[in-house]
Order: C-alpha cells, then sequence, then structure tokens
C-alpha cells in the first residue's frame, strides 16, 4: 500500500496521517516489556602504575614511561669513624690534647680497614692537638722573662725594644709599629737593677723611677709638648730571669686612658741646633723647680730654704747660657727679655735662702714666683718652631712652678 492510499477516514474517527489522537488501547493484548537502559560510557584509560609521594603526600600518577629515565636511588654512605669524631672533640677542650693525639691517629688506622669517613676530622683533631701540645711548652715548660716578656709569633720581648720604638702591648710581648699610628707606648731606653737579692716593688720602684724619670727628660725634652696625662711606666724581669742574670729595666712613655699618637721624642736627635740649646736649659730650670718640697713653708722651713738656694744657682747657670750671642736676631731679643725676668727672680730664691723665720721665707718665695717667665718662654717657643701649647698651666698651676711631669 502506498502513501495516497492511507490518506482516507480511517476505523476510529483519526486521520489517515496519524496526526491524531492514538487508537486506543487493546484490553486483551499482552502487555509490552519495559526497554532496557542504555550502559553507560566507557572511562578514559588510566595507568594503573602509580609512584608513592617520598614526602608523604598523596599518590600521583606519572607518565607510565617515565621509568624509564627515574634516577636511581643514592646507595648508603659510610658511617663517620667515632674516633675520628672524638679527637676532633677533645682537641677543642683545655688540656685534652694528649687524648685527642691518641684518638686522631686511631682514626687514621681505623678508616681505610672499616671503609669509614671522617678522616678530615681527625687530622684536623691531631694537628690542633699538637699546636695544644706546642702552647704548653711554650707557657708552662719554657721560663718567662719579664712582665708581659713571652714572645709571641708576631711580638718582641719589652727588653728588646730600643728608643723611639712605638708599641702596642699584648699578652705574649709587645708589637713594634710606627709612632704615626695610634699605640700604647713609646721606649725611652733602659736602665739596670742593683743589688743580689730580688728587689721588691718599692725597691725597683726606688731604683727605677729617679732612672726613667731622667731618661724621660732627656728624650722629651720639650715638655710643653707632652700632656700632663702621659707618665713614665717600666717593664722589668721577673724572679726567673733575674736568678738567670737578667737587670735590665726597659722604661716608656704612655697615657693610662688612651693611646698616643705621634713621636714625644724632642732630643738632639730630630731638632735644630737652636732648638736643642734652648731646651738643654730650660730643663736644667724646670727640673730644679720640680725638686721644690711639697705643702707650705711653715711646714718644712729648711726644705724650703735648700731648695731656694739651689733654685738660684741653677738660674744663674742657665741665664748665662741664654745670654750667648748666636741667637739669630729675631730670636735673641725674645731670650733676652726671658733671661731679664728669670734674673728678677734670683735675689728673691737668694732672699728665701737666708731668711731667718718662716714669715719672710714665705714673702720672699711669693716674690720669686712672680718672675717665672711662662709669657717670655712662649715668645721664645714661637719663634723657636717649638710646642705653644701652655694648657698645662690652666685651670691651675702647680705649687712648685714645675712644668707637667712626664
Amino acid at each position: 500500500m502506498t502513501a495516497e492510499d492511507s490518506t482516507g477516514d480511517g476505523i476510529g474517527g483519526g486521520p489517515a496521517d496519524g496526526t491524531g489522537p492514538p487508537p486506543p488501547a487493546d484490553p486483551w493484548a499482552p502487555p509490552v516489556p519495559a526497554a532496557a537502559p542504555a550502559p553507560p560510557p566507557a572511562p578514559p584509560f588510566v595507568p594503573t602504575t602509580y609512584t608513592p609521594d617520598p614526602y608523604g603526600g598523596p599518590a600521583a600518577a606519572p607518565d607510565p614511561f617515565a621509568a624509564w629515565h627515574a634516577v636511581q636511588p643514592p646507595a648508603p654512605q659510610a658511617p663517620y669513624n667515632g674516633f675520628a669524631v672524638v679527637s676532633l672533640v677533645t682537641a677543642l677542650t683545655c688540656f685534652l690534647w694528649p687524648l685527642g693525639i691518641g684518638f686522631g691517629i686511631t682514626g687514621l688506622v681505623q678508616i681505610p680497614r672499616r671503609r669509614e669517613r671522617g678522616t678530615g676530622l681527625a687530622v684536623a683533631g691531631l694537628v690542633l692537638s699538637l699546636l695544644g701540645l706546642l702552647t704548653t711548652v711554650a707557657v708552662v715548660v719554657l721560663p718567662h722573662r719579664g712582665v708581659l716578656q713571652g714572645l709571641a709569633a708576631n711580638g718582641t720581648a719589652p727588653s728588646k725594644l730600643t728608643p723611639g720604638q712605638c708599641f702596642d702591648r699584648g699578652s705574649k710581648g709587645v708589637s713594634v709599629l710606627s709612632c704615626d699610628r695610634a699605640h700604647d707606648g713609646e721606649a725611652i731606653g733602659t736602665t739596670q737593677l742593683t743589688g743580689d737579692d730580688y728587689p721588691d716593688q718599692p725597691g725597683r720602684e726606688q731604683q727605677v723611677a729617679e732612672a726613667c724619670g731622667q731618661l724621660a727628660n732627656d728624650y722629651a725634652m720639650d715638655n710643653w709638648a707632652v700632656s700632663d696625662a702621659v707618665v713614665v711606666h717600666y717593664y722589668y724581669p721577673q724572679r726567673d730571669a733575674w736568678a738567670g742574670g737578667d737587670r735590665t729595666v726597659s722604661c716608656f712613655l704612655t697615657d693610662p686612658d688612651t693611646q698616643l699618637t705621634g713621636s714625644l721624642r724632642r732630643d738632639s736627635s730630630n731638632t735644630t741646633p737652636a732648638q736643642y740649646e734652648y731646651l738643654l736649659s730650660m730643663d736644667a730650670i724646670d727640673q730644679a723647680a720640680g725638686k721644690r718640697p711639697s705643702g707650705g713653708p711653715a711646714e718644712a722651713p729648711a726644705d724650703f730654704r735648700s731648695w731656694a738656694a739651689a733654685m738660684a744657682r741653677v738660674l744663674d747657670t742657665q741665664t748665662a747660657v741664654l745670654s750667648r750671642d748666636a741667637w739669630d736676631p729675631g730670636v735673641k731679643e725674645a731670650v733676652a727679655a726671658q733671661v731679664a725676668e728669670l734674673q728678677l727672680r734670683i735675689p728673691a730664691l737668694k732672699a728665701a735662702a737666708a731668711s731667718a723665720g718662716t714669715d719672710d721665707l714665705t714673702a720672699q718665695l711669693a716674690q720669686a714666683d712672680r718672675h717665672r717667665a711662662y709669657d717670655q718662654q712662649k715668645a721664645v717657643r714661637k719663634l723657636l718652631n717649638l710646642s705653644t701649647d701652655d694648657s698645662w698651666l690652666y685651670p691651675s698651676m702647680p705649687a712648685d712652678g714645675a712644668t707637667q711631669s712626664v
């Protein structure tokens, strides 16, 4: 039957093209079984080779061909040799260097036999232990020589210092360096202790103070250029060095509170003839003035009279030296003014030496102190290119009129 044959009315009143309502179900027809559901789509292929995460995270799914390029795990390393480790530890511990030497040698023997690690540790422990041995021998066995006189690898014994050398102090000696750099002290010379028995501290100071003081005056003649904070110190031989015949004392200048910079030396080695001659006379005057008794004339009148007589004699001698004709014209006039002022001091000192009572003694000393000629001295110093720093006079001037002590 063709399509055209189905255009007429059919049974049930619906159009023949099937657009009408469906025909009624046949109540006597058997039930039609339900259709089976469609199967789900197949999942994509996933490789089944997994490598666990070495840090404990969730497992990852790597490229299945990555196994061909995977890095093989490293072979386990050999353990460290115990004696090598203990050798280094004992070498770093005070006074255990004998054990460090033994452990280091044992470790070096065992390491190749047992195929262990630690050769470097054993060698380091052995070297440090040997250094400890040498240090102990140097400190305990070898004798000391004087205060701070144990020689260091880069140090010098204080007894070997020569005048003019500047240095820094250390635990094993002194290190010589340029005086232009900041330094602890400046060597000025040596003296010798005397006596058959090793002197105690008061005995040493009694012998050394005067000798080192004179060395300081001769070395740093321009005392206006020396701070009043600078003092004289010295190194002396210890008892065992004394027993071996060492009597040498090394004197030096230092500032206890700070380092020095530049040399304090002013003597014939680094001054002009005119500077040296002037400083020589002024040094003699200053040293005599520095011997003035302490306290007041009423406390020790005899001592003050004796000092006044000695001071007058020194001024007589040195003003005559300063009056020579060899000065340059400009300097000669300034020196003459200073000499005239100093000579005014001489009669008062002689009168003080001959005074009968303490009141007259006190009055004559006061008269002499009015003619110390500091202003005239400053003028001469300026012309001779010497220090003109008179700050040591302020805020107070020493009662004896002495310049600052070195």
